[in-house]
């Protein structure tokens, strides 16, 4: 019988995979195990390994598990699958094999999302090999075939992939890309992937903007955080408000969401030694965003506040 692999990219939904491969191992149901390696290996990358390995290479373990299954029952979908999960942990040569092999099975189905989703791990694949035009072109059909198929999710990871180029997409147009991407993965539900493409184009908005100008998006982002429970995430947008508030030279206001990202602190994995190199930094910034919009008063207040922040004893 058929299973439900499709769980939040969650701590509950790592939960109820682990629990469902249990039961189909006693049942001995080998292609919902295969099934359930695969949405296993997806999720260990994105919340945490249930082992002691490393994330990413506990995902290619569960990967290439899945396949060997898939391969023994003779489920060629399934190897495509499998073959796409697994090929990016392979070395490069070997990655292009296994999918030029996924896309053949695809195209042998007229699986029109699934060949985009292997164009666009083939265009990653190709941008790690050093061909960035070959895997822009790549990107490019993967796009064309999400439209067609109108697979949104799809459709999100190629413009999010895209903007993330900082070094050949121009900010402009990389922050237009990356909020159509958030837009994109809002429809589906994907809002910590809604909150880092809102990120991506923030940061391309960093030269040449005025930082004001930025609120609205970046409450969206905030938005897209808090939904998606993302503490850390949430903390980021709450140090850029405080950039903000700053740059308009509101004091106060500026003080209040440093606050509330320090209320987060504890989700962003840093020891209180980069914590408080980040603060001193981020509180440096406010004084620079003051400073330039002659904003004298909110200066004084944030000089006295980066006195007591490194007067502070480490905790």
């Amino acid at each position: 019988m058929a299973l439900n692999w499709d769980v939040p990219k969650s701590e509950k939904g790592l939960e109820t995979v682990l629990k469902q491969i249990e039961e189909c191992r006693t049942q001995g149901d080998e292609r919902e195990v295969a099934n359930g390696l695969l949405a296993l290996a997806y999720l260990v990358k994105w919340v945490r390994s249930h082992t002691n390995l490393p994330p990413f290479q506990r995902s290619a373990e569960l990967a290439m598990e899945a396949l060997q299954i898939f391969q023994k029952i003779g489920d060629r979908r399934g190897e495509a699958r499998a073959l796409r999960a697994a090929a990016p942990f392979q070395p490069w040569d070997l990655a292009q094999k296994m999918l030029a092999t996924a896309y053949r099975i695809f195209e042998e189905e007229g699986d029109t999302t699934q060949l985009a989703w292997v164009l666009f791990a083939q265009s990653n694949q190709a941008a790690l090999g050093g061909e960035a035009v070959c895997g822009k072109e790549l990107k490019d059909q993967a796009l064309e075939l999400f439209h067609g198929s109108g697979a949104l999710d799809g459709q999100a990871a190629c413009l999010f992939s895209k903007a993330c180029d900082f070094t050949s997409t121009p900010p402009a147009e990389g922050r237009a890309l990356a909020l159509e991407a958030a837009r994109l993965y809002r429809q589906v539900g994907a809002y910590d992937d809604a909150a880092k493409a809102v990120s991506v184009a923030l940061t391309h908005e960093e030269e040449g903007s005025e930082i004001h100008d930025r609120e609205e998006i970046i409450h969206q982002g905030l938005a897209d955080a808090q939904q998606a429970g993302d503490r850390a995430m949430e903390g980021s947008f709450y140090k850029r408000l405080a950039q903000v508030a700053a740059a308009k030279g509101q004091a106060a206001e500026a003080e209040k969401y440093i606050r509330w990202s320090r209320e987060l602190q504890d989700a962003d994995g840093l020891t209180p030694k980069e914590r408080r190199k980040e603060e001193i930094e981020s509180t440096k910034t406010m004084i620079k965003m003051a400073k330039s919009m002659g904003h004298k008063e909110a200066v004084e207040s944030f000089q006295q506040s980066l006195k007591d922040l490194k007067r502070q004893p480490l905790k």
